[in-house]
């Protein structure tokens, strides 16, 4: 793993995300996976993923403001029908996911980093933080 994220760095790329046997994103090598759609915010199911403080601070985060989460299998059809995306760590908290590249390098998605409901989220993590 740390051999393919480290060709995955120098070729541009911040993080590389981990699917599971299904083809489903549990989540990043460093990082957890949240995604924006419809107004509210999707996560792979808690028994797929480490979860890390951030994504717990996230998701209790969304649930204090009344944004659904829901925990999902993250299919490359729900991330590629997605507004926006972004990672989390304790390193950087909330980071937005400009573009993911597939695997396959032929498939590429661009994201709203501006999204709406992204922002507020950021801005309500790093002012209690």
């Amino acid at each position: 793993l740390k051999e393919q994220l480290d060709e995955a760095q120098k070729a541009g790329f911040y993080e590389m995300l981990l699917l599971n046997t299904d083809g489903c994103v549990t989540e990043g090598s460093r990082s957890n996976v949240f995604l924006v759609k419809d107004g509210a915010v999707y996560t792979a199911p808690s028994e797929q993923v480490l979860e890390g403080i951030t994504r717990t601070r996230v998701i209790a985060l969304c649930k204090s403001t009344g944004v659904e989460v829901v925990y999902t299998p993250l299919t490359i059809p729900l991330i590629t029908s997605a507004e926006a995306m972004f990672i989390t760590s304790t390193s950087n908290g909330i980071l937005p996911i400009k573009k993911l590249v597939m695997h396959d390098g032929e498939q590429t998605k661009f994201y709203d980093p501006s999204d709406k409901l992204l922002q507020g989220l950021i801005k309500q993590f790093f002012t209690e933080s």
